[in-house]
Formats: structure tokens, C-alpha cells, sequence
């Protein structure tokens, strides 16, 4: 079984690491950025989503544990953006490669999916998250 609870600091290096670190891999897999820039921009990116760390209005960071441990085994990103009538919804949802294929990230995938449901209350569509 998994919990997801509110980001801890001490975790948000590692976080940023492993989403950074999947969202170039993404960009380059689709041919938008090459290897060697793909680091950068990803950073910068994320730097302007999340200026404030987690202190940012509007994003909301989970941390997916392991129940019997604490230790974090994912994480959740979830934020929704925009001016006047135009917003999008992010999310971002990832587990450990070897806890992912145990299972032990299946909970953290409904949670995911709900979010995305719920927010169509601000005018998103779940089919237009990136997951």
C-alpha cells in the first residue's frame, strides 16, 4: 500500500532531479530538443512553472511513500494555470522503474486519474493532461 502526502522540502531536490530529468528524456524522445540541450531547457522550465519551489500558487506536489517505511517511492505534480477563461491543468506522475513494476504505485495512478477528473470544475479536460 502507498500514501501520498504533501511534498517535503528535504525531498523537493530529488523531485525536481527525477522530473527534470523525465520531461527532457520526453522532449527528446519526441524530437523537440536535442540531448545535449535538453537538460537546460527542462530546468528552465520547471524553474518557471515552480518559481516559488513549493510554495508556488496553484501546484500542488505529493510525495507517493511506501506505508511501511515513509521513504518516498513517486511523486504526484498536479497544477492548474491560466488567465480570465483560458486554463490548462499539468500533471505529472512518476514511481521508481522497480516499485512501479512491483505494483506498489498502482493506488497513486487512481489518485492521478481522479485529479484529473475533478478538474474539469476549472474548465480542463483530463484528455488534454500530460501524464
Amino acid at each position: 500500500m502507498t500514501i501520498l502526502a504533501p511534498m517535503r522540502h528535504e525531498n523537493f531536490l530529488s523531485f525536481a532531479e527525477a522530473a527534470n530529468a523525465g520531461y527532457a528524456q520526453d522532449n527528446v524522445a519526441a524530437g523537440r530538443w536535442t540531448c545535449d540541450e535538453a537538460p537546460a531547457r527542462a530546468q528552465a522550465e520547471f524553474e518557471q512553472l515552480l518559481p516559488q519551489g513549493l510554495a508556488t500558487p496553484d501546484h500542488y506536489v505529493y510525495e507517493i511513500q511506501g506505508e511501511a517505511t515513509g521513504e518516498m517511492i513517486g511523486f504526484l505534480w498536479f497544477a492548474v494555470v491560466g488567465k480570465g477563461e483560458v486554463h490548462f491543468a499539468y500533471l505529472q506522475h512518476w514511481c521508481r522503474p522497480v516499485i512501479s513494476s512491483a505494483g506498489a504505485c498502482q493506488s497513486s495512478t487512481l489518485v492521478a486519474r481522479t485529479v484529473c477528473a475533478r478538474s474539469r470544475h476549472r474548465g480542463c479536460s483530463p484528455e488534454r493532461l500530460r501524464a
